[in-house]
């Protein structure tokens, strides 16, 4: 930089696990553009500070969730289950930006058959958390939203189509979630029951070959 006289537009905030390797970041905007010029530093060692926003901050939950994928020892199936609501949406977001670093090199499969715990699924958080951790294994990511499932099922995030799922006691969801159809249209906004025929339309179309 400071032989090229590069500009700094914006930034990545990395977190980093025990080994010292990338796990996921944040996009870091800086309120202006800094550049390097070469008489505008000190030879050697020199401080710099440059004044921004994080977009989507992290909160104390989201924080304390990546100690979780920080270590060195594997995620365990199903850790989420016992999240409150609130960790569950915050683990989604964490698993997304996890994924990221490791999608690059992971082959995409075809033809795979892919189970999911109904148990476990209590509501549309749930259900996107087991889906990615039963196509990329534990702290797996396959979408979190209809748009976000749409560009997974289109390639690079593991599983492309022809698949199946294989969604065990699908009922437990169907039965829990109908008794909050109205709390959960105030909460998301929108129709449950739409998402969930609009969420099984681009499944089984994206799931065909």
């Amino acid at each position: 930089m400071k032989t090229t006289k590069q500009s700094i537009y914006n930034l990545n905030i990395s977190i980093l696990n025990d080994d010292e390797k990338v796990i996921g970041s944040y996009f870091y905007h800086l309120s202006k553009s800094y550049v390097i010029h070469k008489f505008s530093y000190n030879k050697g060692v020199f401080n710099l500070e440059l004044t921004g926003t994080i977009e989507n901050k992290p909160t104390p939950v989201e924080l304390r969730l990546w100690e979780f994928l920080k270590g060195t020892h594997p995620v365990e199936s199903h850790i989420w289950r016992g999240f409150s609501k609130q960790e569950q949406a915050s683990w989604l977001t964490v698993i997304r930006l996890y994924s990221a670093p490791h999608l690059s090199s992971k082959r995409d499969e075809r033809g795979e058959i892919y189970t999911i715990e109904g148990e476990y699924i209590s509501d549309f958080t749930t259900f996107f958390i087991a889906l990615g951790e039963a196509i990329n294994g534990p702290g797996g990511y396959y979408g979190f939203s209809l748009d976000s499932i749409s560009d997974c099922l289109c390639g690079g995030f593991g599983a492309l189509g022809p698949f199946t799922i294989h969604w065990k006691n699908a009922h437990y969801f169907l039965e829990r979630f109908e008794e909050e159809w109205d709390q959960e249209e105030r909460c998301y906004g929108f129709s449950p029951q739409q998402y969930f025929m609009d969420l099984l339309t681009i499944l089984v179309s994206g799931m065909l070959p």
